[in-house]
């Protein structure tokens, strides 16, 4: 048996229920014309444009270009590389007659960047006597005061010696790494005072 539904055509917003499911019955005029009326209010302003919708498709976007990275590189694990920016060294070796503590090199670090001082090595040649000649490497703060001593090593009347330390010392913009020589022999020794570091922007 054929399902006859009852028309409404005094309202477009009638409806009818069948065994308990509701039904909207189009608005038809006499002539079997389907009616659509048309909104002359503005939208809502809360109500989806165009604008919003490309908005939500780039976050979209944004996120799948995220989901293609992250696959590229091993599933779901992201791969972060610190901003090395580049490396740095600072570097004096010379024969030099008596002196008093002399400033070899000064290295400051820039601003809006972290340096981080990851070795030194200083060395000196035989001296007539212990302790004649002398390395000197101490950081500074922003105003060239001392804040502490990084290296202090001298030499020996029988043998050549060398010193390398493996470092990993942070300093902050402003700060000074400072190296300086002494020698008090009577005649110029040979004297070397090296470091390298790595800059890290902030």
């Amino acid at each position: 048996m054929s399902l006859i539904l009852p028309f409404h055509p005094e309202t477009a917003s009638a409806t009818i229920v069948i065994d308990g499911v509701t039904y909207r019955v189009p608005l038809v005029d006499s002539s079997g014309h389907l009616q659509v009326d048309v909104l002359s209010n503005p939208l809502a302003t809360d109500a989806a444009t165009a604008t919003d919708q490309a908005t939500m498709i780039t976050a979209l976007q944004l996120i799948d270009d995220l989901r293609d990275a992250l696959g590229s590189v091993a599933g779901d694990q992201l791969r972060t590389e610190p901003g090395f920016d580049s490396l740095i060294r600072q570097s004096y070796e010379a024969s030099v007659g008596n002196h008093a503590l002399t400033t070899r090199w000064t290295y400051t670090v820039p601003a809006d960047t972290f340096a981080i001082l990851t070795h030194i090595q200083a060395y000196h040649s035989v001296s007539a006597t212990i302790n004649q000649l002398r390395t000197l490497v101490r950081i500074l703060d922003s105003g060239s005061s001392p804040i502490s001593t990084v290296l202090n090593y001298y030499s020996l009347a029988t043998e050549i010696v060398t010193t390398t330390l493996p470092l990993a010392i942070l300093l902050d913009a402003g700060e000074k790494l400072r190296a300086a020589t002494v020698n008090s022999d009577s005649v110029s020794r040979v004297s070397g005072i090296h470091a390298t570091l790595t800059e890290i922007s902030k």
